[in-house]
């Protein structure tokens, strides 16, 4: 994952980032949820390239550059979508060709792996909404793991309760933590 090199599995919750990998390897989605700094992204991340590096060496291919999965902002997901609706078509970050909002959602729902980071970041629109609806639709019986600053309860009253029964039925894990990016910048 670029620019995810820097994150240290030691750094992370422990029990966390076996919960999460645990669900995970089950096949279930995660809703890893917490204040800000509270290492969410970091746990993704950590899952994301044990993942990478397993199916490397599954495959005997060199997992830095093995994807088996995606990693992206929910906004930035919504925003593809809506621009690919409009345009007709969207280039992808590293295509040579643009791609149909169909062939996002395939690339969706194919990967071994989702992380749908910062859900719930940003005011959504009737489009957005529309458009987590049916990414959480596709994947609520795959690995998915969603990072959210909002609890199950304001995810609810956030979106609805279509949206937040896809993202919840799989793991809640918690992260009760202060923020280590305040902490690191005060010391």
């Amino acid at each position: 994952l670029p620019g995810y090199e820097w994150v240290d599995q030691s750094a992370c919750d422990p029990r966390a980032l076996q919960a999460v990998r645990y669900h995970v390897g089950d096949g279930k989605p995660v809703f890893l949820y917490g204040n800000p700094g509270a290492g969410k992204t970091a746990i993704a991340a950590v899952i994301a390239m044990d993942e990478a590096r397993r199916l490397g060496e599954e495959h005997d291919v060199d997992p830095s550059v093995f994807a088996p999965g995606i990693w992206m902002p929910a906004t930035a997901i919504v925003s593809l979508i809506q621009k690919a609706r409009t345009d007709k078509g969207v280039i992808l970050p590293g295509a040579i060709s643009e791609v149909t909002e169909g062939h996002i959602w395939t690339r969706l729902a194919r990967p071994k792996l989702l992380v749908v980071d910062d859900l719930g970041v940003g005011a959504a629109s009737e489009s957005a909404y529309a458009i987590l609806w049916r990414l959480a639709d596709i994947r609520q019986k795959l690995p998915t793991i969603y990072t959210s600053n909002l609890t199950p309860t304001q995810l609810k009253k956030e979106y609805d309760d279509r949206i937040a029964s896809r993202v919840l039925c799989g793991a809640l894990i918690e992260l009760v933590a202060k923020d280590r990016r305040i902490a690191a910048a005060q010391s």
